[in-house]
């Protein structure tokens, strides 16, 4: 399964997606996230 996550004005919108690349869920998280090198987040 694929989560991807975009920052958006403090908010982190994530996606789920499964191998078939068809959208399976999404929420916002009250968190900022942010990857080693500074880039976007995806898990």
């Amino acid at each position: 399964m694929t989560i991807s996550s975009i920052q958006t004005d403090g908010n982190i919108w994530c996606q789920w997606f499964d191998k078939n690349q068809e959208l399976k869920g999404q929420s916002f998280k009250p968190t900022v996230l942010e990857s080693n090198d500074g880039g976007p987040v995806i898990g």
